[in-house]
């Protein structure tokens, strides 16, 4: 199981607010050679914000189940089990494409590099399939 830890919510919020003010006046900025040293200066504040951001930001950790009753052995149809083995192929390709960064954690779905999906990442990629099948 995996949750979200740690991080200082009240000094993120001024960094997000900073972060996106940077990227609205970046994106703004013409390509003249004027704006070279304002863009410049702006990527290293964005840099700087980063930064400041990763010291303050929450990560997802691996954690053990509350219960043993929360561990469960659940039937599956043949179709499933076969689009877990065809899943399965998938991974230990990209397992080997990843090389020495990947990080095998026993997971059945994984980043490019082994590690747990990230919640938020999930939940937008289903809100965008479901938009794309108009589904609600």
């Amino acid at each position: 199981m995996s949750q979200r830890f740690g991080g200082d919510a009240k000094a993120r919020r001024p960094l997000l607010a900073e972060r996106a003010r940077l990227r609205v006046a970046l994106k703004g900025l013409s390509k003249g050679t004027e704006s070279a040293e304002t863009r410049a200066g702006m990527m290293a504040a964005l840099q700087r914000v980063r930064a400041s951001f990763a010291e303050v930001k929450t990560a997802v950790q691996v954690t053990e189940l509350k219960s043993a009753r929360s561990r469960r052995t659940v039937a599956l149809p043949g179709v499933a089990v076969s689009a877990l083995r065809s899943h399965r192929v998938r991974q230990l390709e990209a397992r080997l494409a990843a090389g020495g960064r990947w990080s095998d954690g026993g997971f059945v779905f994984t980043s490019t590099v082994g590690t747990p999906l990230e919640p938020r990442n999930v939940t937008r990629r289903f809100k965008a399939l479901l938009k794309v099948a108009k589904l609600p």
